[in-house]
């Protein structure tokens, strides 16, 4: 069982020389969908030391990893001592301590350790949630609405309308439609109240705007522009932990159910 173990992992390894020693890409990928890499340096004439790509740092603070901040900071540093490795900030790259070469089998290991928990704090980010937030809603609502309704991922309520799309448009039959924000940032909710404003003040439409927001309190949108948004549009539904009510309430709007039946 170790053999094959050992030879499973090794067989997803490719390794490659190259000027400063060694390329090692392994079979994971990082938060962009990119393969790790690390390399094995020679760090002089006796000893060695593992790096990554130089890529692994600022691909976090493009995922919105704040490593400024104390909280993620103070997480940051902790990972550096459990993997025993170090960040420097001129280069912009991890890398262990001097090695020797009965040290590197486990250093690389350990190394690819910190590599993958490092991913933890790119998924946790907060545009990687917000954006599962929002990619759970839309498969949701196209479940929910299968059948009964077309269902137009950035759309418009009518052709002439010229605003911020909404995520998604319903258009059931014989019924005004239901543009649908998401709101996973602030600029989101002010959209569908723009929505609404030029839906019914200056284009006359019929047509639904509604914000749907993950929480009904802990949420990316400022307390007066919620405040705004339900004396506004037409419905602000909170979705996490009441995910059915959530999609009876826009089905509702959509003129698919009474409001009774969406209450029960």
């Amino acid at each position: 069982m170790k053999h094959l173990l050992c030879q499973a992992f090794c067989d997803a390894l490719e390794v490659r020389p190259v000027p400063v020693g060694w390329a090692i890409q392994t079979s994971y990928t990082d938060a962009g969908g990119d393969p790790l890499l690390m390399y094995l340096v020679r760090d002089n004439e006796k000893g060695w030391r593992v790096e990554d790509d130089g890529n692994q740092v600022p691909m976090l603070e493009a995922c919105g990893v704040d490593l400024g901040g104390k909280s993620r900071r103070e997480a940051f540093a902790y990972l550096l001592r459990e993997f025993g490795a170090r960040f420097d900030p001129e280069e912009r790259t991890l890398c262990s301590s001097s090695l020797s070469e009965s040290e590197i089998g486990a250093a690389a290991v350990r190394f690819m350790g910190l590599l993958l928990r490092l991913q933890d704090l790119a998924l946790l980010s907060t545009p990687f949630v917000r954006n599962a937030f929002r990619e759970d809603a839309i498969t949701a609502i196209q479940h929910a609405f299968e059948g009964e309704a077309v269902i137009e991922e950035k759309g418009q309520l009518a052709q002439d309308m010229v605003g911020p799309e909404a995520d998604v448009v319903v258009r059931a039959a014989a019924r005004p439609p239901v543009a649908i924000y998401i709101g996973t940032s602030e600029e989101r909710a002010l959209h569908a109240i723009v929505s609404k404003m030029e839906a019914q003040a200056y284009r006359h439409h019929e047509g639904r705007v509604a914000l749907l927001v993950e929480r009904a309190k802990t949420n990316p949108v400022k307390e007066k522009t919620l405040a705004l948004a339900y004396a506004r549009l037409d419905g602000v539904v909170s979705y996490r932990g009441t995910e059915r009510d959530a999609l009876a309430k826009l089905k509702a709007l959509a003129g698919l159910t009474s409001a009774l039946e969406a209450a029960e």
